[in-house]
């Protein structure tokens, strides 16, 4: 682990920070001359000099040494309550995950109880009960804090008796204390790791926060947030004495943010990219295209084989409408592009947007891609809106996320821009129109005119008029468009090309109107054949189901259902060429 943090930028910076901060408490009182504790009046408050690098205190005190025997005692103490949060939290959330009934109803109430109350008032309370002092101190902030770590067992163990591994072990006759203790504490201990470092800054914090309340260390003790509640008093006429500890507590709490992080791109449970081929692992440039998407394949951890080798291009300022059967792949390749697939899922290729393969992006560089090179558009708006939030903070979600404010009057123009009603931006979801909170996630979507927005279904769950409108208004905000869809009609409307999936496939795509007035491939014809017409045409239903995509068939998947399949089809699948792929198309 520590050689695979190294390995990493934050992680590297982090892991030294760390050890500065180590080698100062351990080594610097032995190499400083002066006493932390040694008061000489005859020189109170004396500037850095020569002598003192850090000045003196009110008792004459060297502050530098009071510094660094203030880290030794600090860092003991957050040391302390990192091992014992993460050590119980493990522990508890484990066994209330592992046993479930009772047992982990009463646990699971516990942690929703503590959860829900600020940590540093618990501890507040706690250090009131027990006493002052370092220790009290640490226990509180253990009682106050195990609760989190303790959830993240509880969800990584929940439901372990059902693995197959586990389930095995029982078979052969170990004991359920065993089955614990080696099959399921080990799985759950690095992600309880990185729950307990992403709080160990705030724990720093805290520990100074009560400790300059007179809470920890007391005097002549020194602690980090004793010494500076000590230079409050002399702040304006000394301030140099609050360099020091303000120094340490940064670095302290820099290093464990830098290593959380590192941390949590190590054992970043989104989807990790396969071993990319020579294709895709060319030249960043991708391409020609706002979007293109090369050898694309993703195997779900069950063994569906959702997308295969899916080639597609989406030019700038252009439209492409992915269509076919629920099933067949179309929502993946949205998700892919996203990475926002399962973890344990294998991606194999690349999908450069605007030159960048999203793929293969850090999870730091991934966030900053969010918003910036690909919007989404989700299929069930609703369920994309905070219900306690108001129109006008959705809409200025993605400015937030990206740590900025929106420049002033831009949420208003975006609303304005999109047909809504300014007045309302206090409104919250419950009282919006379907067409209102889709128009929403559309402005959330494109708030930053993204190189690609992907919009998955975004109409399903509204009627014909509206859809349109709501289409047209998104062809409108996106500079390029990934629209997947399963109407047809929508589908000819509003988009440039279209390319037509089955099976994981990609097996039609050319112009809109060429593909959909003229079709090739007996699939797309079929799907036409199915969509109601206004003139009245008879619809034509197609007979059969997809095949599944955990045991494709041999040769065409399509086959099957096909009134023009030849020899060929019953041995060999076509690939992609002239923009169909069929031994036999029209």
């Amino acid at each position: 682990m520590i050689r695979r943090l190294w390995r990493h930028r934050a992680g590297r910076a982090g892991l030294a920070l760390a050890a500065a901060v180590v080698l100062l408490a351990l080594l610097g009182p032995l190499a400083w001359p002066y006493q932390p504790d040694l008061p000489d009046y005859a020189r109170q408050l004396t500037p850095p000099d020569a002598r003192h690098w850090l000045g003196t205190d009110a008792a004459g005190r060297d502050q530098l040494a009071r510094v660094l025997a203030g880290t030794g005692t600090s860092l003991t103490a957050v040391a302390a309550v990192f091992a014992l949060t993460a050590l119980i939290g493990l522990v508890v959330g484990a066994v209330a995950g592992f046993l479930g009934g009772p047992v982990d109803a009463v646990v699971g109430r516990t942690i929703d109880v503590l959860l829900g109350l600020p940590p540093q008032i618990t501890a507040l309370a706690i250090v009131g009960a027990l006493g002052v002092g370092t220790g009290n101190l640490v226990v509180a902030l253990v009682l106050a804090g195990w609760a989190y770590p303790a959830r993240i067992a509880r969800a990584a163990v929940l439901g372990s008796h059902r693995r197959l591994d586990v389930l095995a072990a029982r078979l052969a006759g170990i004991g359920r204390w065993r089955i614990l203790t080696g099959h399921v504490l080990p799985g759950a201990v690095t992600t309880v790791l990185v729950a307990a470092t992403t709080t160990a800054g705030e724990t720093v914090l805290t520990l100074a926060g009560l400790s300059f309340l007179g809470l920890g260390a007391q005097p002549p003790a020194a602690e980090l947030g004793q010494l500076l509640a000590d230079s409050q008093s002399s702040l304006v006429s000394s301030p140099w004495l609050l360099i020091g500890p303000t120094a340490v507590i940064a670095a302290m709490v820099a290093a464990a943010m830098l290593t959380a992080d590192a941390l949590a791109d190590i054992t970043d449970p989104a989807p990790a990219p396969a071993r990319a081929g020579r294709r895709a692992r060319a030249a960043r440039t991708g391409g020609d295209g706002a979007l293109v998407a090369t050898g694309l394949s993703v195997r779900y951890p069950d063994g569906t084989h959702a997308l295969r080798g899916v080639d597609l291009t989406l030019a700038a300022g252009t439209a492409l409408a992915v269509v076919g059967e629920s099933g067949c792949g179309k929502t993946t390749l949205a998700r892919t592009v996203l990475r926002l697939l399962p973890a344990g899922t294998a991606i194999g290729g690349a999908v450069h947007v605007a030159g960048r393969d999203l793929l293969h992006l850090d999870r730091r560089a991934l966030r900053r891609s969010r918003g910036y090179l690909v919007g989404y558009v989700a299929q069930d708006p609703y369920a994309a809106c905070d219900p306690l939030r108001s129109l006008g903070h959705h809409v200025a979600a993605p400015w937030r996320v990206h740590r900025r404010r929106p420049p002033a009057g831009v949420v208003r123009d975006r609303i304005a821009g999109l047909g809504i009603d300014p007045g309302r931006l206090r409104d919250r979801p419950h009282r919006w129109s379907g067409g209102m909170v889709q128009r929403a996630t559309i402005a959330a979507a494109t708030a930053h005119r993204p190189a690609v927005t992907v919009a998955d279904e975004p109409t399903s769950a509204l009627d014909a008029g509206l859809a349109e409108e709501v289409l047209a208004t998104l062809r409108g905000a996106s500079s390029a468009l990934l629209l997947v869809t399963h109407d047809l009609r929508l589908a000819a409307a509003h988009s440039d090309r279209v390319a037509v999936m089955y099976a994981g496939r990609i097996i039609e795509t050319g112009r809109s109107g060429d593909v959909l007035d003229a079709p090739r491939h007996p699939y797309t014809a079929a799907l036409l054949a199915a969509t109601p017409r206004p003139d009245g045409t008879p619809v034509r239903g197609l007979p059969g189901s997809p095949p599944s995509l955990r045991d494709l068939p041999a040769g065409c998947p399509f086959a099957p259902r096909c009134d023009r399949r030849v020899a060929d089809c019953a041995s060999r699948e076509p690939t992609l060429s002239d923009g169909v792929a069929c031994w036999n198309p029209r």
